[in-house]
C-alpha cells in the first residue's frame, strides 16, 4: 500500500511541476517584450476576455495551425507563449518548433505574462 502511495506522490509531483522546467524568466520575457516580442495568448476566446492580458494578441492553440498556415504569425518575431496553466502553451511551442519557428518561449501562465507585461 506504501508504495502506491509514494507513486501517485511522485506523479503528482512530476504532473505540477515539470511543464515549469522549461518556462522562459520573467525578466528575460520583460526583455523580449521589450525588444518587440510577440505576446501570444494561446487560451479560448471566452478565457481572454475574461482575463485578458495587456499587449496580447490571442490564437487559441486549437486554431494555432490554421494561424501558422494562413500567415498570421512571422518566424522573424520572437513568441512568448502563454495560457491558463501552462500546458497548451508548451503545446504551443512544440507546434510552432514542428513548424519551423525557431524563437519561441514558453512564459506558462497568465500571472507570468501580467507580471512580464507590468500587471502584478
Amino acid at each position: 500500500m506504501s508504495a502506491w502511495i509514494f507513486l501517485i506522490v511522485v506523479v503528482l509531483v512530476l504532473w505540477l511541476y515539470l511543464p515549469r522546467l522549461g518556462w522562459i524568466a520573467i525578466d528575460d520575457a520583460r526583455e523580449q517584450l521589450k525588444a518587440g516580442a510577440l505576446l501570444l495568448d494561446v487560451r479560448s476566446a471566452r478565457e481572454c476576455s475574461e482575463q485578458p492580458v495587456k499587449g496580447a494578441e490571442n490564437i487559441p492553440v486549437d486554431e494555432l495551425v490554421a494561424a501558422i498556415e494562413g500567415g498570421a504569425l512571422s518566424k522573424d518575431r520572437p513568441i512568448l507563449l502563454f495560457c491558463a496553466s501552462g500546458m497548451r502553451s508548451g503545446a504551443a511551442k512544440r507546434t510552432l518548433r514542428t513548424y519551423g519557428f525557431t524563437q519561441v518561449e514558453n512564459l506558462g501562465t497568465v500571472t507570468r505574462a501580467d507580471a512580464a507585461t507590468g500587471k502584478e
